[in-house]
């Protein structure tokens, strides 16, 4: 009977490439926020500040948990460890998907940098454990090309995501709350309008009496705030140069006095001006009654020219940027666009026009993303979880000829990962 030769394993290919997953999932996490950052913005009422505040969280906490997660790994295992960063940082991004305000974000955010810190020194003690010396360098470069995979995925997987979420058949109608800033989006239409410029006036023409009404209130009121905000600054002004007038002696006094009698007239014309403001914002208001039903009524007006109409001129968007979707729409020919497609289209046509005045129709679709995202996580953990051992002679599937090609080459010392390190030596630290 012939003997049966021992075969050779690939195991160490199956972590590494579970590491270059690993890798892959860490880059797609990172990176999906920042991509979902408007529509973020946008639901939350979040500040440029506050974004700030939440994408630089990140690297605070992954900064600090670097050093103690590489060590906890040493101590308690790489799988075990791996696993539970996966999971937690999975858990941290699927929790950003229910946030509901900055505090609740950046709790998240941070506790996202802190799961992730462990990821690539911990990777990194699985590939000195699993790899050959001769095939180090390629396992590691593996790991890291993971990672650009992941980086380069974010952009297209996140918006494919969020638009999955929100298909056309989702209603692309405009609803209370999705104009961000009435004042601001009144007073730029109006003025487009006196400009002649073609989307606004199509718009226009097909708005009833009270929308129009609506408009004029609303950049009537805008104007009325901005007076009297001017006023303020021009009292302040004429109070300051009055003082400095007061304090002022010889030729430098005469000086003053005419620059504080200026700078008084000048606060008189801003405060006569505001009060003119207010009064034609009055009027204005009184013609619209209710600013609620107004805005109702107003919405289901523009809605319907939004489903009905051709806006699309590509004058008009000369300088600004569509969304992918949009441009999508626009290679489709007009009379071709069902009722679905042509309101999603000048719905984001609309968004482009006045991007900082109107909530993003696809921003219902990022918290879905987020708990898919994290949703993905859970699976890579259970995937990473059954492939890897901390050390190539506790997995069930290495044969003797793997593991004397991994072990090659190493001091006996270095062939024995079954024991744990101990605990943080506190005593020899102070010394």
């Amino acid at each position: 009977m012939a003997s049966v030769e021992p075969t050779n394993s690939y195991v160490r290919y199956r972590v590494i490439f579970v590491c270059m997953l690993m890798a892959v999932l860490l880059y797609l996490d990172r990176f999906c926020i920042s991509f979902a950052e408007v529509f973020i913005k946008d639901e939350l009422g979040l500040s440029d500040e506050q974004i700030g505040i939440l994408l630089g969280s990140f690297f605070v906490s992954y900064a600090l948990c670097q050093v103690p997660s590489g060590w906890f790994s040493d101590r308690f295992g790489s799988r075990k460890m791996l696993t539970i960063y996966i999971l937690m940082w999975s858990l941290f991004t699927a929790m950003t998907g229910l946030a509901t305000g900055f505090i609740s974000l950046l709790i998240f955010r941070l506790g996202f940098g802190l799961s992730q810190a462990g990821a690539y020194p911990t990777s990194a003690n699985i590939v000195s454990k699993w790899m050959p010396l001769t095939e180090r360098g390629f396992a590691s470069s593996m790991v890291t090309v993971g990672g650009r995979i992941g980086g380069a995925l974010a952009p297209v997987l996140t918006a494919l995501l969020i638009i999955m979420y929100v298909p056309l058949t989702e209603s692309s109608d405009l609803t209370t709350g999705d104009i961000m800033n009435p004042h601001g989006l009144a007073t730029t239409f109006l003025e487009r309008v006196e400009e002649k410029q073609e989307f606004e006036t199509k718009i226009y023409a097909g708005l009833t009496s009270e929308s129009k009404n609506y408009l004029y209130a609303e950049a009537l009121a805008a104007k009325a705030e901005a007076a009297a905000e001017a006023a303020t600054t021009a009292r302040k002004v004429a109070e300051d140069t009055a003082a400095i007038a007061a304090n002022a002696s010889g030729e430098k006094k005469a000086l003053a006095e005419t620059e504080a009698k200026n700078a008084a007239a000048a606060a008189e014309l801003a405060v006569a001006e505001a009060a003119a403001a207010a009064d034609a914002a009055v009027e204005a208001k009184a013609l619209v009654k209710s600013f609620t039903k107004a805005e109702s009524s107003f919405l289901v007006n523009l809605n319907s020219i939004l489903q009905e109409q051709q806006l699309y001129n590509p004058e008009d968007f000369e300088g600004l940027t569509l969304n992918k979707q949009a441009e999508q729409l626009l290679e489709v020919s007009p009379g071709e666009l069902n009722v679905e497609q042509k309101s999603r289209l000048n719905r984001l046509l609309f968004e482009a026009r006045y991007a900082a005045d109107v909530r993003k129709v696809q921003g219902k679709g990022w918290r879905k993303m987020m708990m898919t995202y994290g949703l993905v996580g859970i699976v890579i953990a259970v995937i990473f979880w059954w492939v890897i051992r901390d050390y190539p002679r506790a997995h069930p599937s290495c044969s003797e000829q793997e593991l004397e090609l991994i072990e090659h080459g190493r001091l006996d010392a270095d062939k024995d990962h079954s024991k744990q390190i101990g605990g943080i030596p506190f005593k020899a630290l102070m010394k």
